[in-house]
């Protein structure tokens, strides 16, 4: 299968790319600077910008399966004159324009758990409003809602050292939010199998095994390092309202098929079109 990857450069993007080719797929990765990434052999780079339709249509000729990880982070501000709504709502119409244009069969989206048209905050109200640009447009798709993903060369546990120090630190509400961190490397092949038609029209929330609160993350961190942190509150809140909540469900089980590949044991759904899987790391 020909898949776009569209962000396929970032954190997210290089584990999915790597995951894909692996799965036999011709990989071609759009970023605004594709020569950034170490890819395997044999995937295509091609260079655009999505909050720019001319600069990414051309990538989407003879594509089967496009994938849209580009995101702006929820726990920066953006800078360099763009927006939240600007690359999520307005990056994901040109993506699907340009989809829709070159006769792709699917899109892949990720969007973010706590996505609604409505919500709080810019961020996940852009998300939100992304979701119905892919479920109104003439495309075939998969929605992915994954919360706070973790790994080598992720933001959140280096954002939230940045929030402390060690020995006695202070965090928001006393580091009590709670969070349902899945692993990029759990999320990467959960997102290669949604290219498939079985999960064609389904919007998936995406969990990892264990609910933890931000201050158990900051101690993970630093017991990492080989360091302790006590944890005190304050009531500075920053963009906590924009952090992903655990998920209502925690009711999958992953298992390994014979050639030792991740797959879902359980669906569970949460509304008609909207499911829920947790993923525990094998």
């Amino acid at each position: 299968m020909n898949i776009l990857v569209v962000g396929g450069t970032g954190f997210i993007g290089t584990n999915l790319v790597a995951e894909l080719v692996e799965r036999g797929h011709d990989v071609t990765a759009l970023a605004r600077d594709p020569d950034e990434a170490d890819f395997p052999a044999g995937v295509e780079r091609a260079r655009g910008d999505v909050t720019a339709y001319d600069s990414i249509e051309g990538a989407f000729e003879d594509q089967d399966v496009a994938i849209n990880l580009v995101a702006l982070s929820p726990l920066f501000k953006p800078s360099g004159g763009k927006s939240h709504t600007k690359v999520h709502l307005g990056g994901t119409k040109n993506v699907v324009e340009a989809a829709e244009d070159h006769g792709v069969r699917k899109l892949v989206q990720m969007s973010a758990l706590g996505a609604d048209s409505n919500g709080p905050t810019e961020y996940l109200r852009s998300k939100g409003q992304a979701e119905e640009v892919v479920r109104d447009s003439e495309l075939a798709y998969t929605i992915f809602r994954p919360s706070v993903v973790f790994g080598e060369g992720g933001e959140f546990v280096s954002f939230t050292k940045t929030l402390t120090t060690p020995y006695v630190t202070a965090l928001p509400g006393g580091g009590r939010s709670r969070f349902q961190p899945i692993w990029v490397g759990d999320l990467a092949p959960m997102l290669a199998e949604g290219v498939e038609e079985d999960h064609d029209g389904e919007t998936y929330e995406i969990g990892g095994p264990e609910v933890l609160t931000l201050a158990d993350v900051a101690r993970l961190a630093y017991r990492a390092d080989g360091k302790s942190v006590t944890v005190l509150p304050c009531r500075w809140r920053s963009r906590e309202s924009d952090w992903p909540r655990p998920t209502r469900y925690r009711s999958s089980r992953s298992a390994t098929t014979s050639t030792g590949r991740s797959k879902w044991t359980t669906w569970s759904p949460t509304t008609t079109s909207t499911r829920s899987a947790s993923q525990r790391p094998i």
